[in-house]
């Protein structure tokens, strides 16, 4: 989870709308739907409300050399 780009900081995810499971930022990233909350950092407080996220994770596949020559790739 540490690995998804926010506009804001000290997001934290649960596995449910209310209540649910607190999800570590060093859980593996995998599809699914998610719940957002904001936590203030000086009071530790959490948001009333929590957004629903749906996240689906896919595979590109391996790029392969279509013209003889050098290829470079970037990691987006």
């Amino acid at each position: 989870f540490a690995s998804i780009q926010l506009n804001e900081s000290n997001i934290v995810w649960y596995t449910a709308l209310s209540g649910g499971t607190l999800i570590p930022n060093t859980t593996a990233l995998t599809s699914g739907t998610y719940y957002a909350a904001i936590k203030d950092a000086t009071s530790l407080c959490e948001s009333a409300l929590r957004l629903e996220v749906a996240v689906i994770v896919t595979d590109p596949g391996t790029p392969s050399l279509v013209t003889a020559g050098t290829q470079n790739f970037c990691q987006s």
